[in-house]
């Protein structure tokens, strides 16, 4: 099976044309590779890209696959199909694909324990760890405008570590293009930090959105020590913030806004917005503001498991 890294390098409109489904096999929910490669794909084909909620009904999708107006293909990004919360319906989509042979292209990530086996559906991996020799010619990694400020901090990155995960690599490379002049301050003081767990951000959040407390709170001993209490205050408030202003504009965020849906994890983009209230959503990001005060003025610190502990209820 070929590697994600192999791929990107092969990555063109006349490579796409050659299958019908093409995913990538990786055992973690991956929000910045999903928002890094569709960007990737814009800049490297002139086909159409257009993205599939997965909440329709398989029947629907299956006609959209299936139809072509005056002969014009599309690429049909499928996100993540493991995430498809209904077995019976992941198990349909996947049956689909595992057949299916055009016209237009389906792009899409998959969980390490599924594999379709077909000539015409291509599965690249995406490993758990790189080392900077496998990664460092990754066009994925690099933009136009700063490839060369890219080559030069991941330089610096693998003197902490030989091996980084591909969404710790995307994660990292954000920080770089604001960093400046501080980068190896920035190594020195935070990239244990921000590398020491494989627990994404963006999991603890959609954990925290969807309710679901049990986790949440198994998966947030596991991680608060990781990072100080004025992160996670800051961390959870520019969360509820985006959140609210999502819900007050009911999914349809102004284009010159869209950067408010960076960080909010996908689950709630894709539905579990409908379950909040602006006034519940002002609320606790009122209350967090409060913590923060009180933990500059010396509070306690268990004021944060006091705040899970009332959004749960």
């Amino acid at each position: 099976m070929k590697d994600i890294v192999d791929i990107c390098s092969k990555v063109s409109e006349s490579w796409l044309k050659n299958y019908s489904v093409v995913l990538f096999k990786t055992e973690k929910y991956s929000q910045l590779f999903l928002e890094r490669f569709v960007k990737f794909l814009a800049q490297k084909t002139t086909i159409p890209i257009k993205k599939i909620d997965l909440d329709q009904d398989v029947s629907f999708v299956q006609m959209q696959l299936e139809t072509s107006f005056l002969g014009q293909i599309y690429i049909y990004w499928f996100s993540d199909i493991s995430q498809i919360s209904s077995k019976k319906k992941r198990l349909e989509y996947l049956t689909f694909l595992k057949t299916y042979q055009g016209p237009h292209i389906v792009v899409g990530l998959i969980s390490d324990d599924v594999l379709l086996n077909s000539t015409k559906v291509f599965v690249a991996e995406i490993q758990k760890k790189y080392t900077k020799e496998q990664i460092i010619n990754c066009p994925l990694l690099y933009t136009h405008e700063s490839s060369e400020l890219n080559v030069y901090f991941l330089g610096k990155l693998y003197k902490y570590n030989k091996e980084y995960s591909l969404e710790q690599l995307l994660l990292l490379l954000e920080y770089a293009q604001v960093l400046g002049k501080n980068t190896e301050l920035f190594l020195d003081s935070w990239i244990y930090k921000l590398s020491a767990s494989d627990i994404s951000l963006f999991y603890v959040s959609q954990l925290f959105f969807e309710k679901k407390r049990a986790d949440f709170f198994k998966v947030w001993h596991e991680v608060r020590n990781l990072y100080s209490d004025q992160f996670w205050t800051v961390f959870f408030s520019d969360q509820l913030f985006k959140a609210f202003l999502y819900v007050k504009w009911q999914a349809k965020v102004p284009v010159d806004q869209k950067n408010i849906t960076f960080g909010l994890p996908f689950s709630f983009l894709k539905q579990d917005w409908k379950l909040y209230q602006l006034t519940t959503l002002q609320k606790f990001h009122q209350k967090m503001y409060e913590i923060d005060l009180a933990l500059k003025s010396g509070g306690l610190n268990y004021r944060l498991d006091l705040f899970f502990t009332q959004f749960f209820q």
